[in-house]
């Protein structure tokens, strides 16, 4: 079973996205994200986490959750395979 959090379940909504970035690296947390930075991250910065980068706007978790869980197997295969960055959904 595939674990999320909302980052604004666990941070404030002012968060920069560079104390998010760091916080999944020190756990070994992959990201799913609208915002291309976290993309651009993974391509110039190393060490680096996995990015799931969907083009499906602002959603609620259950929205989001309706929308990635039935291709979870899929995207889990990709990144076990050694693809870092996802962003065809």
């Amino acid at each position: 079973m595939q674990e999320a959090a909302h980052v604004f379940a666990v941070l404030p909504a002012d968060v920069p996205d560079t104390v998010i970035w760091r916080i999944a690296l020190d756990s070994g947390d992959g990201l799913v994200t609208k915002d291309e930075d976290c993309a651009e991250w993974l391509r110039l910065r190393q060490p680096a986490r996995s990015v799931l980068r969907h083009g499906i706007g602002d959603l609620k978790k259950v929205e989001l959750r309706g929308k990635v869980v039935p291709l979870l197997p899929e995207l889990v295969k990709r990144l076990q395979a050694g693809q870092a960055l996802i962003e065809e959904f």
